[in-house]
């Protein structure tokens, strides 16, 4: 990846890492089972809609960049392609309309 991604991938890695930490948790999936990851997942995805009024493209952005850290890192990469993940996507996708803006 170029050097502007790994910035904004690295800014995206600190807000995962506070998240877990928040959590009481390490940021590394890779020792935990399947359905805890993914739930872990997607109360990040729905902590950026609801608290900080992400769109789906910011949310995959921090999809991709945890993926990319622990490919980096740990050689493994999370399920961000899981059925359950892509369904929130969507569901994002339809609660905030694709122009970003929530629907009244």
């Amino acid at each position: 990846i170029g050097g502007s991604t790994h910035k904004v991938y690295a800014a995206k890695w600190k807000t995962w890492l506070d998240f877990m930490k928040h959590k009481g948790k390490e940021p590394w999936l890779n020792s935990m089972d399947e359905p805890e990851i993914i739930a872990l997942l997607l109360e990040f995805m729905t902590c950026r809609l609801v608290s900080f009024n992400n769109q789906q493209s910011t949310v995959r952005g921090y999809l991709a960049a945890i993926k990319f850290y622990h490919k980096l890192c740990t050689g493994w990469e999370p399920p961000t392609s899981h059925c359950m993940i892509t369904a929130a996507g969507k569901g994002i996708d339809r609660i905030r309309g694709m122009t970003g803006s929530k629907r009244k």
